[in-house]
């Protein structure tokens, strides 16, 4: 399996994996959070220990069919013992 860096030194895997623990795999995106400045983030992308290019990436709100909440309260709607609220991610997702 091929492998590849990616900010801080993490090795990525074929797979766009990162280790973050003993047992623990994560998406490669999973740094973005930490390294993204006022809603950029900088790409360099190497190739073969050789840097091709670099990017400035504005990152931005995107539309889903399932919204989260970004800290808000669900809006609801009791009527009698059933309560009604929309789907988000924070209340879909697996537990």
């Amino acid at each position: 399996m091929g492998r590849h860096h990616a900010h801080r030194g993490y090795p990525v895997d074929d797979q766009g994996m990162i280790k973050l623990g003993a047992d623990l795999r994560v998406n490669f995106r999973y740094l973005i959070q930490n390294v993204a400045k006022k809603g950029k983030l900088a790409l360099t992308i190497v190739r073969r220990r050789a840097k091709l290019c670099r990017y400035s990436c504005r990152l931005g709100d995107r539309p889903a069919l399932i919204p989260s909440l970004n800290g808000e309260y669900p809006p609801y709607f009791v009527y009698g013992p059933l309560v009604f609220s929309k789907a988000t991610l924070n209340t879909s997702a697996p537990q």
